[in-house]
């Protein structure tokens, strides 16, 4: 079974920037295991990927209405905000008006802007009662926090701030483009069941970055903010994160701004080379208590295809196993993108474009046809006599004076030849000398290491 796919560069319209994904068509017909999405994820290699199942005439009669799969490397999302984008932007032209994500449903909407897609973003925001100077810095492990002074304080004063039960950032604000440009990957070495409040405890935590670069007003009004932003996860920094940018801008339009709707406009991904542009509005509401609640998160943004499979040239699963376990793999797809979770920018070559992952149906590895198996015999005997061929010449060459066949000499023969003195010992010599075939016994096969050594001393 073949499964077709594109990749995308979310977040940009200029190809290799922003936040490559990938997006995977799954059949009605033919659905795959969970461990079967989790090894094709961990083949791409990218920060998340996306499975488009396919509408099902029988039981989906909506078709504006798609069903998509979220995967990191290392497990399943329930949301997150650069696919989400990804796959609005893919399914735009298309007709589709919601993706169903694990959620909930998400509508999506063509902006005013060319190009421009926005989704509406589930959310159940959540401010964290502790930071992490609350959390004891003795028990931090070594590297956990930055070693400059100003944005080790940031780490520790940052709040920790939910867009959804289940993905957490830690909001931190820097004084300036210096010090943003100072950051470094490390990992978070505090348990979210240490430091996040009860029924919050089982959470993803990232390190959002953050620099307020400016404010205005739009035409209609509007207040806008400009921001800066990394986002590091462990060792690995992302080049475009839309929930972390959704939770920052939730947060600020809740507790910094006092309009009813502020729009965000988000750069992140400058600093490693992949420039993001993220738009985000905030609706917010109040309350008779004058409580404020964030009534609707709007991401949008754009993306630009990158390659677009066609055939089983470069990524195959060659075999899953009946207990879901990957046997084998092709890792082209690895040796393109050098580094894990590198977003560096692939050594594509012109055929990269004509790809596609297969799955053996029924969990068996491909049959090879008739013509494959010829080729590969023909070509095993090829190397075989090369190998031989080249043996051959090199004892030739290592004793030159070996003839190739057992041969016969009678010394008195060579007296025409060799003209005899009365000293000459080989006169009137009719002795025979056998020397060995070359075909039947090599000299070299047989000799001791002693014998080895003193050719090499010669």
């Amino acid at each position: 079974m073949s499964l077709d796919f594109v990749t995308l560069d979310v977040f940009t319209t200029t190809p290799y920037q922003g936040n490559p994904l990938g997006v995977v068509h799954l059949p009605h017909d033919r659905p795959i295991t969970q461990a079967q999405k989790q090894a094709i994820a961990r083949e791409f290699n990218l920060s998340e990927t996306v499975f488009l199942h396919d509408v099902d005439p029988a039981n989906d009669p909506d078709p504006t209405t798609r069903r998509i799969d979220i995967f990191m490397t290392k497990g399943e999302l329930p949301f997150a905000g650069h696919p989400t984008i990804g796959a609005a932007a893919y399914l735009r032209s298309r007709g589709v008006t919601t993706l169903v994500t694990k959620a909930g449903p998400i509508p999506i909407t063509a902006g005013p802007e060319a190009g421009v897609v926005y989704a509406a973003i589930p959310h159940d925001v959540h401010l964290n009662s502790r930071r992490l100077r609350d959390h004891d810095e003795a028990a931090l492990r070594p590297g956990s926090l930055h070693a400059t002074p100003a944005i080790r304080s940031a780490e520790l004063a940052a709040p920790l701030f939910s867009i959804v039960n289940g993905m957490t950032f830690s909001l931190i604000r820097l004084p300036g483009l210096e010090a943003l440009a100072q950051v470094s990957p490390g990992r978070f070495s505090v348990a979210a069941g240490d430091i996040m409040d009860e029924g919050w405890h089982e959470t993803f935590i990232g390190r959002y970055y953050h620099v307020i670069t400016g404010t205005g007003v739009g035409a209609d009004g509007t207040r806008t903010v400009r921001l800066r932003t990394r986002m590091v996860e462990d060792e690995i920094e992302d080049p475009a994160t839309g929930s972390a940018a959704c939770a920052l801008t939730s947060y600020l339009a809740l507790h910094e701004y006092e309009e009813r709707e502020v729009r965000f406009e988000v750069t992140q991904g400058v600093e490693m080379g992949r420039r993001s542009d993220i738009g985000v509005v905030v609706k917010v509401a109040v309350g008779r208590d004058g409580q404020r609640m964030v009534e609707g998160v709007q991401l949008g943004g754009r993306a630009v295809e990158i390659m677009r499979g066609a055939d089983r040239q470069f990524l195959q699963l060659t075999r899953i196993s009946k207990d879901n376990r990957l046997d084998q793999t092709n890792t082209t797809i690895q040796a393109m993108a050098p580094a894990p979770q590198s977003k560096n920018l692939w050594s594509m070559t012109a055929s990269a474009s004509n790809t596609t992952i297969v799955l053996p149906p029924q969990d068996e590895a491909p049959t090879p046809d008739l013509f494959t198996i010829t080729i590969g015999i023909v070509g095993l005997f090829l190397t075989i006599a090369t190998i031989t061929i080249a043996w051959r010449q090199y004892l030739q060459q290592r004793h030159p004076a070996l003839p190739p066949a057992r041969t016969t000499i009678a010394l008195n023969d060579m007296a025409g030849q060799v003209p005899a003195t009365p000293s000459s010992p080989i006169q009137n010599d009719t002795r025979r000398v056998d020397h060995p075939s070359s075909e039947t016994s090599l000299p070299t096969f047989n000799r001791t290491p002693d014998e080895h050594q003193s050719d090499d001393n010669e």
